[in-house]
């Protein structure tokens, strides 16, 4: 039987259907090995004087943000060359947060670690993503970030050492916008790219920044997914896209599992309660600008598989036969949303 499962599932038609809340965590790693408890911080908050020079400027990279900032910071301070990854691994498990990093170079086979937990993560339900430097992931859940140097008051500082900046970027970019085109305000100069160079390492999946005039600038928040098909298009590939989505997942099996999950008797009025619980949350992010639509109700389809299992005949049933029907421990629910994109791309007609 297993534990209850609370499976919330997206697919994208002609138009997608997602969303997501308020700024984001980070989860960031250090191999200072300093023995240190996990410890979060927040933007403005002094950092402990015991922490390594190096450390301090990943922490203070991170909380940086973007637009806006990230909510928090939590670190784990590791052993030295991340030696005890599997330890830190299993501790994230319980520990929510959006964008994990590291805070300096990982060995090719702990990077196919972490991009695999990652992915185990996020199809058991934990809706978190990871910042990773050069890392060909084709995943939605792995941002490969791959600028070879960037330079902050006069300090170069490679892909390895920058993930916890872009980190913070994306956690602090709110759900109504992209972190495209966002300025790294600290920013002095980076590596310079062609313009054909550029546009091949984001169709690669590749996540930069470029010089833009005077700024430093993020190039497209796009994630490591190259790879498209039915269920998965390019909106996928759009880090923004993909924050709605997880957000939504992530609130409305949070709000299942502390007000409904094994609270209420299995009927259809209950059911019906549930939508409305549902539907309310999902129209706050519509008035938000989140979302362009949502509507949320009972998934026929899936409670005519689950009578055909139980050999019930639904063939002479109607359709509000089969939605009305009892369904044993199951509630199935079927979502359809539109994701509001941000504005990225522009052509004007000047006529004179």
């Amino acid at each position: 039987m297993g534990m209850p499962s609370i499976n919330i599932i997206f697919r994208e038609l002609a138009k997608t259907f997602e969303q997501r809340n308020d700024n984001g965590i980070v989860a960031l790693v250090l191999a200072n090995n300093s023995g240190m408890n996990p410890k979060e911080y927040r933007p403005g908050d002094d950092l402990d004087a015991s922490i390594a020079k190096d450390a301090k400027i990943q922490i203070q990279f991170a909380m940086e943000g973007g637009r806006e900032k990230p909510q928090k910071v939590i670190c784990f301070f590791g052993q030295s060359e991340y030696a005890d990854l599997d330890t830190i691994l299993d501790e994230l498990d319980n520990v929510k947060f959006d964008y994990l990093t590291f805070g300096s170079a990982l060995q090719e086979d702990q990077k196919a670690k972490v991009t695999k937990w990652i992915k185990e993560k996020r199809e058991s339900g934990k809706k978190v993503k990871a910042v990773l430097a050069n890392t060909t992931a084709n995943d939605e859940g792995i941002i490969n970030y791959t600028t070879e140097s960037v330079t902050i008051s006069g300090e170069e500082y490679d892909a390895d050492k920058f993930c916890s900046r872009i980190a913070g970027i994306l956690a602090g970019t709110p759900l109504t916008m992209s972190c495209t085109y966002t300025v790294l305000e600290d920013a002095e100069s980076c590596t310079k790219l062609s313009k054909k160079e550029m546009d091949e390492k984001i169709d690669a999946g590749e996540f930069i920044v470029f010089r833009d005039g005077d700024y430093i600038r993020v190039a497209r928040g796009i994630n490591s997914l190259t790879t498209v098909s039915d269920t998965k298009t390019d909106d996928f590939k759009k880090i923004k896209m993909i924050d709605v989505m997880d957000h939504v997942s992530t609130d409305l099996t949070d709000t299942i599992k502390n007000n409904w999950l094994g609270q209420y008797p299995n009927n259809y009025d209950n059911k019906c309660l549930l939508l409305a619980n549902c539907q309310e949350y999902l129209d706050g992010l519509v008035s938000r600008t989140i979302l362009s639509s949502a509507s949320i109700e009972i998934d026929i389809e899936g409670n005519k598989k689950y009578l055909e299992s139980k050999n019930e005949d639904t063939v002479n049933m109607t359709e509000d036969q089969i939605k009305k029907a009892l369904t044993g421990e199951n509630v199935f629910l079927s979502s359809q949303m539109g994701i509001l994109d941000a504005m990225e791309n522009f052509n004007i007609d000047i006529v004179v």
